[in-house]
């Protein structure tokens, strides 16, 4: 699937890799991105990949996070 799909923030799964590349973030620098959220919106999309999986018995997207972590953290 190409193209844009919106996407609940709270549905996409933030692998541990990545959790532990951004553990030094500065939380001014969140805070300030979260402000500059409030004030622009989102301008720069957070990327993911879909994958299908199964879940007792039925197969379900799931959407893992690719790029834009401090994106998402400043949304949640």
């Amino acid at each position: 699937m190409k193209g844009f799909t919106e996407v609940a923030p709270e549905e996409i799964i933030v692998d541990e890799f990545i959790k532990n590349c951004r553990s030094d973030e500065d939380e001014k620098e969140v805070s300030d991105l979260v402000q500059s959220i409030k004030e622009r919106g989102l301008i720069n999309p957070i990327r993911v990949r879909v994958s299908r999986v199964t879940e007792e018995g039925e197969k379900v997207r799931k959407y893992f996070l690719v790029a834009g972590f401090r994106r998402l953290k400043a949304i949640l």
